[in-house]
């Protein structure tokens, strides 16, 4: 097939936010009813993360993820603060005894309760890095991630304890399979996608449309595995692409630019993710392979070429 402007342009458009917006209604409303919830509702915020927030979903991509962030428990990394910074936050702050296991639990044992009684809900269980619901009529699963605030100073006042504007802004959670400790940055990462959107004229998020809709033709005619390239990776490679070789006339030549940009360049070690906390490319659970991007760059420029679709 030969690839075109018009069909890419088919390809980038989203998918329809209908039965998202089913999903994530109806679970905000039944977590705004849980006991726990309800007695710390000013320590909870419940925000959208994922393809759906970010406005990068396409039809394949059906369900929704939903954070459930509790800032009366917080984890940090004081590291950036100096030994009297660091005295005066401890003196300003004292140890829980809450630890994310039982507050994972207490979640998913009251949301069990909470959601069991609707006929919609055909499947509710508590994974490794969230809760998933299963809807039906229509169909859509939910992923509800518990998660502490994380708070990544780089100042500190005792006569300010609590100023936002001291720290980064994170999540942390438990892989509670594992044991592993996760970190990630859901505000930051949308944030610096809509800047770089604006910046590119609307054409980046639309890039990772048609390219994630290329990646999902690649594996259902089996030509490469789904784990490769997954759609957040995805994301983050197309966000270290310069905003200047998003053409703001014609997708094919933005395409093509972003394929000779990523086959050319030497700079995959210094690539980061959306969020900018950290490399893109390492040995982390939330970094991906340099060389499955490599591949997977290979395969869109055969694309390109006129070969697999």
């Amino acid at each position: 097939m030969k690839i075109t402007d018009e069909i890419l342009s088919n390809w980038s458009k989203i998918a329809s936010t209908d039965l998202c917006k089913h999903g994530y209604d109806f679970m905000k409303n039944r977590l705004e009813n849980l006991d726990f919830i309800k007695s710390n509702a000013q320590n909870f915020e419940i925000y959208l993360q994922g393809s759906y927030a970010n406005h990068t979903n396409i039809r394949r991509e059906s369900d929704v993820d939903i954070v459930l962030q509790y800032n009366g428990v917080f984890r940090y990394d004081d590291s950036k603060l100096d030994a009297l910074a660091k005295q005066k936050f401890n003196n300003a702050f004292v140890q829980t005894d809450m630890t994310f296991e039982q507050f994972k639990t207490q979640i998913y044992q009251e949301l069990y309760a909470e959601v069991a009684k609707y006929k919609s809900v055909s499947r509710i269980k508590c994974k490794a890095k969230s809760i998933k619901i299963s809807l039906q009529n229509p169909n859509i699963d939910v992923d509800v991630v518990p998660c502490f605030l994380y708070k990544d100073y780089w100042t500190f006042s005792e006569y300010e304890p609590l100023n936002p504007n001291h720290y980064k802004h994170g999540i942390s959670l438990n892989n509670t399979d594992t044991g592993n400790y996760i970190i990630n940055y859901p505000k930051l990462h949308k944030e610096n996608g809509e800047d770089k959107n604006g910046r590119t004229g609307k054409n980046y998020k639309v890039t990772i449309r048609y390219i994630k809709k290329i990646k999902s033709l690649l594996v259902d005619k089996g030509i490469i595995d789904e784990k490769l390239a997954p759609s957040y990776f995805i994301e983050n490679l197309l966000f270290n692409v310069p905003d200047n070789l998003f053409d703001r006339e014609s997708y094919l030549t933005t395409f093509y630019n972003i394929l000779n940009y990523l086959s050319d360049t030497t700079s995959y070690d210094a690539f980061l993710c959306q969020h900018k906390q950290w490399k893109l490319f390492g040995n982390l659970n939330t970094q991906w392979n340099k060389e499955d991007a490599k591949q997977f760059v290979g395969k869109l420029i055969e694309v390109y070429q006129g070969r697999h679709l």
